[in-house]
């Protein structure tokens, strides 16, 4: 998988510097492709949140349970790839698993699980946004919220 990561890197160097002419900072690049990997790795896990969600909902479990249930599970999806591949521990760093575990569990489903319920509601209440589109679209804020969340807090160095 690492092989995959470098394979994106190398190839959004290449547009970046190539195709499009731009000039950026090394740091600059690291967070971008950093970015770039949450945004794939939150792919994956909004697959399965959908997954889980569609399957329940065509059960006929409630949405906001079904919603719940399959946010749920993705954090452990979540947490697996982060800690991999997007927010790896360096060398002189030493997190505690389960103390990453339970901030990555807190930053997605304490603060993003709340605030997509709360805008799963106002879509679908208020908006008149059918259920099975509304998870989709509040991704757009959601996903740079934990973003945020996960890199200055859950992953932070020495899991602080």
């Amino acid at each position: 998988m690492g092989r995959m990561w470098n394979l994106l890197e190398n190839c959004m160097y290449f547009f970046a510097h190539k195709v499009f002419r731009l000039t950026i900072s090394e740091s600059q690049w690291e967070k971008w492709c950093q970015f770039v990997k949450f945004g794939l790795v939150g792919v994956s896990n909004n697959a399965v949140n959908y997954g889980i969600y569609a399957v329940l909902v065509l059960l006929s479990v409630n949405y906001l349970v079904a919603y719940v249930i399959g946010y749920l599970v993705s954090i452990l999806n979540a947490y697996y790839w982060n800690n991999r591949y997007v927010f790896k521990e360096q060398e002189q760093e030493h997190r505690v698993w389960w103390k990453v575990l339970a901030k990555t569990f807190f930053a997605y489903a304490g603060i993003g699980l709340v605030l997509s319920d709360i805008l799963l509601v106002i879509c679908v209440r208020m908006l008149s946004v059918h259920e099975m589109l509304a998870p989709i679209l509040i991704l757009f804020v959601t996903t740079p919220v934990n973003f945020l969340v996960n890199k200055l807090w859950a992953y932070r160095e020495n899991g602080k």
